[in-house]
Order: structure tokens, then C-alpha cells, then sequence
């Protein structure tokens, strides 16, 4: 099984502080860390350089002295989502439709935490997946979080509006509708597309509302990221989740 491993001095500190739990061990070139961390639960282990080089497998990375091995991530099946929240009226669920970029995805991770969202959908493939670079932009937040791999957007998007989900998608077309201006107070899906491509065609169709956020239009479209957390922020607000 392939070790999952995150690095730098602020990433790895702040991934103990909030998810001491996950941590197996912490390699470091830092003698004093092992004082600080010698009241926690994983294992600390005083190395030289060259050695945490050959853990990442990079001798370039700016890793600061301090290399931290975290516990396998574990994805949530999509019928346990069913489970969890079929009687939450005010239930929020992110759909990424082929998201590539990890720090991207990371992003949009530790946005959904901090605005409560309740799940995360995405592909089982054309997708990027929980990598530990993933990880490292969450902030470690992914283990906040449920998030599902499917195999299929279209028959996820049937189930849930089977229950009682409205499903907007992030569009620019003719028919979009600027988001500030929509009432969102039932349980709610957002599509979020691909970076260059957007939400495909027929994930389009298949949702109830498109939708945009308003902008100068000094260029095409945001930041996939920046636009989630704009769409997030408001629509949480609006179901009451923050």
C-alpha cells in the first residue's frame, strides 16, 4: 500500500493541530519537535535531510525539516449518504464534474467544510482524487468531510432528485440565472465544472436551475475555486448551515 505523505513546516503543524488522530508518524530534522509532540498519540522519529529526500522521493521539495505520514483516506459510499441525511430539509451537496487540479480541489474542500457543506460527489475517474497534495491545500479538512466516488454523475443526479434535491449547476449560458437572486431553502445540489471545459452538456440539462455568479466580465470566468467559495458562502447562508 503506497504511504501518504505531507510536508512543510506550517502544513504539517497545522494538520496535527486539528487532526492529531490521522497522524502515524512525523520524521523531522527539527530535535525540538520531538519534546513538543511527545504528548501525542504517533510516533516521532529525529532524521537527517537525506532521508526525508528519499521519503518524498524528491530532493528539491521544500519540505523544512519535516515530513508527516497520515493515515489512509477513506471515501464514503454514496448510499451512506442517504442514510445520513434523508431527513436533513437543508442538506448541501457539492457535484465536481471532472475536477484536474489538486490544489483546486483542496481548495474547494476546505471551503465546503467551513461553509457545512455535507458531501462531496465526484467521478471515479477524469478526476483528480484525494492525493496528498489534496490533502495538503484542505488543510487536512477532507477528514471533515464526506466524499464519494461514482461512477456515473447522471444517475447520481436521478437518485437525488428522487430525494428532494434541487440540483443547480455553475453556467454561463443564455438560460443562467444570477445566483444572488435565487432562493435556495430545500436541499440543495451544486455542479461545479471543469476548469477549461465547465459543466459538461448533459449534466447541464439534467439540472433544475443554471446558474452564475455576476461579474465585471473583465475576463471569461473565475477561478473554479474562488467561484465555489462565492456560490458556498451564499447558498449556506440562505439554507442557514453557518
Amino acid at each position: 500500500m503506497q504511504k501518504n505523505y505531507i510536508y512543510g513546516k506550517n502544513a504539517t503543524i497545522e494538520f496535527i493541530a486539528n487532526f492529531p488522530e490521522k497522524v502515524i508518524t512525523v520524521f523531522t530534522t527539527l530535535v525540538d519537535l520531538k519534546s513538543k509532540f511527545q504528548n501525542h498519540p504517533f510516533l516521532t522519529k529525529i532524521v537527517n535531510k537525506d532521508d526525508l529526500d528519499k521519503l518524498l522521493g524528491e530532493k528539491n521539495l521544500t519540505h523544512q525539516g519535516i515530513v508527516l505520514e497520515y493515515k489512509q483516506f477513506n471515501y464514503t459510499p454514496f448510499k451512506d449518504l442517504t442514510t445520513k441525511n434523508l431527513d436533513n430539509k437543508n442538506a448541501f451537496y457539492i457535484i465536481l464534474d471532472q475536477i484536474h487540479d489538486p490544489y483546486n480541489f483542496g481548495a474547494i474542500i476546505r471551503s465546503a467544510v467551513l461553509m457545512g457543506v455535507d458531501a462531496i460527489i465526484t467521478l471515479d475517474h477524469n478526476q483528480v482524487e484525494i492525493t496528498p497534495t489534496v490533502i495538503k491545500a484542505s488543510g487536512g479538512t477532507a477528514f471533515h468531510i464526506d466524499v464519494c466516488r461514482v461512477a456515473n454523475l447522471g444517475n447520481i443526479i436521478k437518485l437525488l432528485k428522487e430525494e428532494g434535491f434541487w440540483i443547480y449547476s455553475s453556467n454561463l449560458n443564455e438560460d443562467s440565472q444570477n445566483f444572488f437572486n435565487v432562493e435556495f431553502n430545500t436541499k440543495t445540489t451544486l455542479i461545479l465544472g471543469n476548469e477549461s471545459k465547465g459543466v459538461g452538456d448533459k449534466i447541464t440539462k439534467m439540472s433544475d436551475i443554471n446558474i452564475h455568479i455576476p461579474t465585471l466580465k473583465v475576463i471569461d470566468s473565475l477561478n473554479v475555486s474562488v467561484a465555489a467559495g462565492i456560490f458556498m458562502f451564499d447558498i449556506a447562508r440562505k439554507l442557514q448551515k453557518i
